[in-house]
């Protein structure tokens, strides 16, 4: 939970660094399974099988959502697991096109660039053709009026194989796709035969006091793509899908340094603390903690528009005049910084929202310490 700087300087960190460390700095068992599997195997070709892979794809079937058993834990992150999953669809449905919403994140390689919302227009991507983009239903639109617009797509677009959805939009200021809008989509991909796809990159892993946004919302995926979470903080990503989108092989999608036998050693560990009884449901307790200290912050000061939390993820939006504010918000991160507190700001729609994500292992008074922080901030300006 606490890291130092090269002054000595100590930090709470409210943002598990790049949203990734579930379980914070150095957690005993982690560095425990790091040692014991570097003295044992550091390496093997995506040729051959190891151990520790077996078993993380044992454990990652195990505590997928059911109907998702097939795993290929042979890449490194989230952008090569989106990656994957559009393979996947593409290759099941022989289609092209894959879908999803404006403002949407989904890595920063080529291909997932291309798909990404956040991206689309960029002039050094080429994307004309394969990739439609709709509207969210946060971005003003009511949740029928969007599931709408997805089901149009789908009816008119003969060759849509696949959208791909973040349930928790954390990049975009940690905003819902609701559940009904879920459902919605999870009904029309049923009708027309077309791949969903949950991108759980950020939700996967217990932050919602559960281990994944699918259940969460109750709403099964075809496809899901894992990282960050994963492996506390080591490099290893995850393609979780059902039997039928298990049609990427050999030499199609693996990676020379995808399931390292000590990154997923690593994991498989990190699944078992995760799912010790009651672990979780601590998770959540937490979250509920984390919420009763945000409410009323958008009352209590003018500065703040808005407050939304799902399990122990938080978004809080930053505004001046009512308008949105990245300035503003890039000061009372500037100022909680100072005071020894790590949060993280959110880049899209107004770049005006604090992320708070803290390691899944924050104690209580942590998360007072760190509220109480955001609070003398927020008072101050």
């Amino acid at each position: 939970m606490r890291v130092t700087n090269v002054e000595g300087r100590e930090f709470l960190d409210f943002a598990s660094q790049t949203l990734n460390l579930n379980l914070g700095q150095c957690h005993p068992d982690i560095v425990e399974v790091v040692e014991r599997q570097a003295n044992r195997l550091q390496y093997t070709s995506s040729r051959y099988l190891d151990e520790p892979t077996m078993r993380l794809a044992k454990r990652i079937a195990e505590v997928a959502p059911e109907g998702l058993d097939k795993v290929n834990p042979k890449v490194t992150g989230g952008s090569i697991a989106n990656e994957g999953a559009i393979k996947m669809a593409r290759k099941k449905h022989d289609g092209n096109t894959i879908a999803t919403t404006y403002g949407s994140f989904f890595g920063e390689t080529n291909e997932v660039m291309r798909l990404s919302g956040k991206y689309y227009d960029k002039d050094f991507l080429v994307t004309d053709g394969d990739f439609e983009h709709f509207d969210p239903p946060y971005a003003g639109d009511s949740v029928s009026e969007s599931a709408d617009e997805f089901r149009k797509l789908a009816e008119t677009r003969e060759d849509l194989c696949g959208v791909i959805l973040t349930p928790i939009d954390v990049n975009a200021g940690v905003v819902e796709f609701p559940k009904s809008y879920l459902q919605d989509v999870r009904n029309i991909c049923d009708e027309h035969d077309i791949a969903l796809i949950f991108d759980e990159v950020q939700t996967g892993f217990g932050w919602l006091g559960q281990m994944f946004a699918a259940e969460y919302y109750d709403v099964t995926p075809d496809i899901m793509t894992l990282a960050k979470g994963i492996s506390a903080g080591y490099p290893l990503g995850a393609i979780v899908c059902r039997e039928e989108y298990d049609v990427v092989g050999y030499g199609e999608h693996e990676f020379t340094h995808g399931a390292n036998p000590i990154a997923s050693a690593v994991a498989v560990t990190n699944i078992d603390i995760l799912t010790q009884p009651g672990y979780l449901d601590e998770v959540a307790d937490k979250g509920e903690l984390l919420g009763e200290r945000l409410a009323g912050l958008e009352d209590e000061f003018d500065i703040v528009d808005d407050v939304r939390r799902f399990g122990l993820i938080a978004g809080v939006d930053i505004v001046d005049d009512g308008e949105p504010s990245p300035e503003l918000a890039e000061e009372i991160f500037e100022a909680c910084l100072d005071e020894g507190i790590m949060f993280r700001l959110s880049g899209d729609f107004g770049g005006n929202s604090l992320v708070i994500k803290p390691p899944v292992i924050a104690k209580r008074s942590q998360i007072d310490t760190a509220i109480d922080t955001l609070r003398d901030v927020l008072e101050r300006h």
